[in-house]
């Protein structure tokens, strides 16, 4: 789960984050552990934007269901 401020976070060309590179990281990472994904995804917003200062609220949240 995550705010709109996640996928609406834009860089210095207007272009939005957006859900698609969302799900296409989340692919990409998904071997990680919970916390070290939430730490890449963050990383990736903040270089995306190219500033770590958010007009928007931020919020992450990553829950993963293990299979017994």
């Amino acid at each position: 789960m995550y705010t709109d401020g996640v996928s609406e976070a834009m860089n210095a060309a207007g272009e939005e984050f957006g859900e698609e590179r969302m799900r296409t990281l989340l692919l990409k990472y998904r071997a990680l552990n919970p916390h070290e994904l939430l730490e890449r995804l963050e990383s990736e917003v903040v270089t995306f934007r190219g500033s770590d200062v958010f007009e928007d609220d931020f919020t992450l949240l990553l829950a993963r269901i293990e299979d017994k």
